[in-house]
């Protein structure tokens, strides 16, 4: 079989949940219309097998739909609070490297947002490194950090929510705080 018999092949597979799903409520209604109109006598019993394999249809729809969706919301929320994460500490990094080159006396203050899960163990200013501890599910943590070109001193927000952070070049380094 060449490439595009593959292909017509897995397009033809693809769409067979959808047929199956679509012929059964079109069975459902026919059984309906019939029954309504008096044309099948066993129609009821037969309607009442077609109601419990509805029902068995929809719950494994079910079962594989609910595990798909959390895990789906699981990966955004750790996506976001890494990606709000990155946005604090890149611009806390560009304000001290815009204050160094400045030189002595230069100061400015900036907003950022701290998200959800930083932890203080790991978070904080290590010389030119500013570093997030962030919990990015149980037990699996991820630092996010970014250097500077001039040495840094002070403390980084940790509590979740948004902060004014001072940024002010102090002798021969840039200070840090709220």
């Amino acid at each position: 079989m060449g490439a595009f018999g593959e292909a017509e092949s897995r397009r033809k597979r693809k769409g067979w949940a959808v047929k199956f799903i679509f012929r059964f409520l079109i069975l459902i209604e026919n059984m309906n219309r019939n029954a309504r109109a008096g044309k099948a006598k066993a129609s009821w019993k037969k309607l009442g097998q077609v109601g419990v394999e509805y029902v068995l249809v929809l719950a494994v729809l079910l079962l594989i739909l609910v595990p798909i969706i959390y895990y789906t919301s699981v990966n955004t929320r750790i996506t976001n609070r890494s990606a709000q994460a990155r946005v604090a500490v890149d611009a806390l990094a560009n304000a001290v490297d815009t204050v160094y080159s400045q030189g002595p006396g230069a100061k400015t203050k900036i907003v950022i947002y701290v998200p959800d899960g930083v932890q203080t163990d790991g978070t904080g200013i290590y010389g030119r490194e500013l570093r997030y501890n962030l919990t990015i599910a149980e037990g699996a943590y991820a630092d996010i950090y970014a250097l500077a070109r001039g040495n840094v001193t002070g403390t980084l927000p940790t509590v979740t929510g948004r902060h004014f952070v001072n940024v002010e070049m102090l002798g021969g380094t840039v200070n840090i705080s709220e």
